[in-house]
This record gives C-alpha cells, sequence and structure tokens, in this order.
C-alpha cells in the first residue's frame, strides 16, 4: 500500500528495470515470474484506492528524469487495469494503462497479443504502437510504451520507436493524456443520455474514427467505455491497444473485441472483419449513448453466432438494431432525434456490404451543422445586415437546449422588428430559416429540403 515503484535506465537511456519498494530498498525485476507480485499488489492495492491515493512512483529516466505517482484506478478488464498518474514535477496528468502478464493458458489461446514479432516476413506489433503514430484532436495518443523481455525493460515514445529494435518484447505499460471527464460508459451506467451533447459528441466520435480509417487501420474495439468526453465536451476516441492496420481490401483475421458491440462477421468466418466492423460497433455504441442505457447487456456470446444466422435468413438485408430494438426505444430516439435511427439502422445492417461507413455517417452529420450555417447566412443576407457575432460555431443553439429544446434559434435570437422585416420582404422564408436553426440538431431540414419546400412555394 503506497509502496514505491521505479523504472530505470541505462547510460544509452533506455528502460532496463522495474522494482518495487518491499523493504525500504529497491528490487530489481527481470523476468516474468518475478514481475507476478508486483503485479499482485498493484491489482490488490488498487481496489480500495482513493482518488487521491499514491499506489506506486514510477520514474521515467530517459534524457530527461520524469517521476510519475501511479494512483486512482479509471477501470479495468481482463487483460489490465488504467490508472490515473500524475507528473511530480509539472503536475500534468496521464492515463497510464497496465498490461497483465499472460497466464500461459491465456497466452495460448490469444497467440500472446502483446508480443512483438515477424514471422513468415509480417511483423505483428500491439495496438497501441501503431497508436503512437497517429495525430488528431479526436483521437486519445499513445504518447509512449513500456515493453519487457527477460532482460528488463524498455520506454519508447514518438522520437526513439524502433520497431526493429521492439521485436520479441512484450508491451506491458502505455501512457496517454488523462480525460478530465472520463469515458462514456458513465451516461449508461447513471441511465442518462447525452441529450443535447449527443450531436458534437457522434460528430467529433465519427471524426476520430474516419482519421483511423483513412490512415488504413481500424479500431477493433468500439464501445462507450472506449470514447472519452472531458469536461467541455471534446471527445477522444481511445484504448487502442485492438488497433490493427488493414491493406487495401482484404479482412482482418482475429484479434480481441467486446461481445455485444461486435459485428455478425467477427464470430464467423474465422472471424474475418474490416471498417464495416467498426461501423457496426459505432452504431451500437451511438445508440446506446443516444438512449442512456446499454442494448446489449442481454448479450449471449453462446447463442450470438445462432441468433445472426436466424436474423440473416429471414431478414437478411434488415438492421440488427432494428431487430434489437424495442418499439419503446424506437419512438424515443424518433423523437429525440429525428432523423437518427435510419441512420444507425445503415450502420447494423447485418450485410457488411449494405452497411455505411463511419465516414458516410459523419458526412450526413455534417449536412444538419452546414444546415445551420446556411441558415444564418440566408438571414443575413435577407435583412441585409451581420447578426452580432456571438454565435461561437454551428452549434451554438445548444445553449438555448433547456430552455426551448424544439425550438430555433433564429426565433430566439431575432428580435420582433427582424422578425416583422423578414415577413414583409420575403413572405414564407421565416419558418423554413427556423427549419435550418432549430436547436436539435436532429431536427433541422437539410439545405436541400430548404431548396425544395423555397421553390414549391
Amino acid at each position: 500500500s503506497g509502496s514505491d515503484s521505479s523504472i530505470g535506465t541505462s547510460t544509452s537511456g533506455s528502460l532496463t528495470s522495474i522494482g518495487t519498494s518491499t523493504s525500504g530498498s529497491l528490487t530489481t525485476i527481470t523476468t516474468a515470474s518475478q514481475l507476478q507480485p508486483f503485479e499482485q499488489a498493484v491489482r490488490r492495492e488498487s481496489e480500495t484506492a482513493s482518488s487521491n491515493q499514491v499506489l506506486q512512483t514510477v520514474t521515467f529516466q530517459n534524457q530527461n528524469q520524469a517521476e510519475i505517482n501511479i494512483g486512482q484506478k479509471l477501470g479495468n478488464g481482463a487483460f489490465g487495469a488504467a490508472y490515473k498518474a500524475t507528473n511530480v514535477q509539472n503536475g500534468e496528468e496521464k492515463a497510464l494503462k497496465y498490461n497483465f502478464q499472460l497466464l500461459e493458458s491465456q497466452n495460448s489461446a490469444l497467440g500472446r497479443p502483446n508480443l512483438i514479432t515477424q514471422a513468415n516476413g509480417q511483423v505483428k506489433v500491439p495496438g497501441e504502437v501503431y497508436g503512437m503514430t497517429l495525430a488528431h484532436p479526436h483521437i486519445l495518443s499513445v504518447e509512449g510504451v513500456v515493453t519487457q523481455n527477460p532482460s528488463g525493460h524498455e520506454y519508447w515514445n514518438k522520437e526513439n520507436l524502433d520497431i526493429n529494435s521492439m521485436m520479441d518484447k512484450e508491451l506491458r505499460m502505455s501512457v496517454s493524456p488523462f480525460v478530465s471527464g472520463g469515458d462514456a460508459g458513465r451516461f449508461l451506467k447513471s441511465n442518462n443520455p447525452i441529450e443535447n451533447q449527443l450531436f458534437p459528441v457522434l460528430l467529433q466520435m465519427a471524426d476520430g474514427v474516419s482519421y483511423i480509417h483513412r490512415n488504413g487501420m481500424l479500431h477493433g474495439d468500439l464501445k462507450p467505455d472506449n470514447i472519452f468526453v472531458d469536461n467541455n465536451g471534446n471527445v477522444k476516441v481511445g484504448d487502442l491497444g485492438s488497433l490493427q492496420p488493414q491493406m487495401g481490401t482484404e479482412h482482418i483475421r482475429g484479434g480481441r473485441f467486446a461481445n455485444g458491440y461486435a459485428a455478425p462477421e467477427c464470430y464467423a468466418n474465422k472471424r474475418k472483419r474490416d471498417q464495416k466492423s467498426d461501423a457496426f460497433s459505432f452504431g451500437i455504441t451511438a445508440c446506446e449513448m443516444a438512449l442512456g442505457k446499454s442494448v446489449t447487456s442481454d448479450f449471449e456470446k453462446a447463442t450470438w453466432s445462432s441468433k445472426m444466422k436466424e436474423l440473416a435468413q429471414n431478414n437478411p438485408d434488415g438492421s440488427y438494431l432494428d431487430y434489437k430494438l424495442s418499439d419503446a426505444d424506437k419512438a424515443k430516439l424518433d423523437a429525440d432525434y429525428p432523423g437518427l435511427r435510419p441512420l444507425l439502422n445503415e450502420l447494423t445492417m447485418i450485410n457488411p456490404f449494405k452497411r455505411i461507413s463511419v465516414e458516410q455517417f459523419q458526412e450526413k452529420l455534417q449536412q444538419y451543422a452546414n444546415a445551420f450555417a446556411f441558415g444564418i447566412t440566408v438571414c443575413e443576407w435577407a435583412l441585409e445586415t451581420q447578426l452580432s457575432d456571438d454565435l461561437g460555431g454551428a452549434n451554438s443553439s445548444l445553449v438555448t437546449h433547456n430552455n426551448n429544446p424544439d425550438g430555433s434559434y433564429l426565433d430566439y435570437k431575432l428580435s420582433d422588428a427582424d422578425k416583422a422585416k423578414l415577413d414583409a420582404d420575403h413572405p414564407g422564408l421565416r419558418p423554413l430559416l427556423y427549419d435550418l436553426t432549430t436547436v436539435n440538431p436532429f431536427k433541422r431540414i437539410s439545405v436541400g429540403g430548404f431548396i425544395a419546400k423555397w421553390f414549391d412555394q
């Protein structure tokens, strides 16, 4: 409880040891068997850790010594746990993901997923290493990783990353920025939908995932627990441990994924998957965030394949969510977010060839944001004046959400004189401008819809 741990370096700057303070002296750990007591201590202590308790102190001593206090557990899974960490020197907060040493039975079943190897001319690298190559506002970047081999440990960041030198070593830790608000799973745990934040959150999620796809990779483990939202509503797609490259149209086989969020093809065809599999997981995640509850809690892996086979036979061109959701859930989605459910259905088609991509979903969402900006522009043209510059972006109408969630921003913004001028100079225009600038983005008409209605008048 509160014991010190140190990661040290050789004079060449690489990490060479990890130790725990037992009786005031540093114990150097060089083998997997010696590391197990350290892991057990971390697991045991973190179960009762408070937010301010320091469990371990880790020192990264490469060119600049950095001492990091490891404290509050942020979350855990079958093969590891994440902790909040603080740089003692500058107070910078980090998230440290620690991968437990797998048992022999787990190694055999999973093929040692954290091992960096090369076989048959192909390099196999854990997702966190690929994550170090990504840089995007809506990706929770991986700043560094710690690898282990029988002789010790090494710390790698973007500056000294060298895949050839990492061969036959196992990834044990990864370091990322800490996100203040936590993961989106908290909305599900509290049975609260994201409500007025949903549109910008989904748009940022899609932007991050689309960036991964444009770089020739798939995330592989999309779910609310891996979507992070800070206190200002900024979204980061995180937990890149399942990140994998996809070569052209080639399918990826194997890998880890979350039951209930994975696409049907992940459970069949030797677990083939591609970026359309990410689209399915994205659709399930977006649906849960909109409803504020889990739609996967009754998932049973043993019956999933048979259910999907039956569904594919009875409704091969249908959507999993259309089959899964209750009438009450469908009615809630349609009432709160008109136009969203058809997009979610398109993301979760049973047949992957009939699914839209995450990038296509992003483009369709962007049309709602474009409609708002278009409505403001047309209104200014019609009034021959510029509205006061306090909009703060295309979705600033959210400031009126609590008071008038189903209303229009322009109805709130315009003076009575401006409204009278619009009605006198351009009869029939004001209602259409209201439709373009509704507070709820999902209730807006598109620019194309505006043009069609305007010329029908």
